[in-house]
């Protein structure tokens, strides 16, 4: 089998799943839609809506900075890690992870 058969051959089976996703309901607009028709998701330690799973993140360490397991540079230097690991400026991951200890009570603004 040639490279250019090859191609067209996967290029055609994609097509073909792309087409049966969308017809499910199981393509990304139909779990998009899917996600929106239960409303907007919360952290679960604080409250905070929308749902965000790095904010989520940042709230549960603030909890063990709260409850005196971490110390929150510590728990704030992991978190901005992490998220710039992920994709965020540096600023932003900061911001995120104080935002998150400060929120549960970690550290008072």
């Amino acid at each position: 089998m040639s490279s250019a058969t090859a191609n067209s051959s996967t290029a055609e089976k994609r097509e073909c799943w792309r087409r049966e996703a969308a017809r499910l309901g199981s393509d990304w607009n139909g779990i998009m839609e899917l996600r929106a028709s239960v409303g907007p998701l919360a952290c679960c330690v604080c409250g905070a809506a929308p749902w965000d799973p790095s904010f989520d993140e940042t709230c549960r360490l603030g909890e063990m900075v709260a409850s005196g397991l971490l110390d929150a540079h510590a728990a704030a230097a992991v978190i901005a890690e992490a998220a710039t690991r992920a994709g965020l400026s540096h600023s932003e991951a900061e911001r995120t992870a104080w935002g998150g200890i400060r929120r549960t009570g970690g550290v008072h603004a």
